[in-house]
């Protein structure tokens, strides 16, 4: 994943997971440019098929990554990227 965009505001980071498990989600908010550019010069999500998973919400399945599940969902309507993976 590439650095998150400059322009990027109300960054919540949360970690859980346990001695076994790790989980990490990101959340921001960036303009539409700046996520569009941020898609594009992230590894695992540039060349990812997207899938609709709501009314103006898609999901990208991250393919680069150790993880047992890594995804980017992106909110257009909102301007809202999640990013959300774990592993064990």
């Amino acid at each position: 994943m590439s650095p998150l965009p400059k322009s990027a505001e109300r960054i919540d980071v949360e970690v859980g997971g346990s001695i076994f498990t790790r989980e990490f989600k990101v959340e921001f908010q960036a303009s539409e440019a700046d996520i569009k550019d941020w898609l594009v010069a992230s590894e695992g999500v540039a060349f990812s098929p997207s899938r609709s998973i709501s009314e103006g919400t898609v999901g990208y399945t991250i393919d680069e990554s150790d993880a047992l599940f890594a995804q980017v969902t992106v909110d257009w309507e909102t301007l809202t990227v999640v990013i959300h993976t774990y592993w064990s």
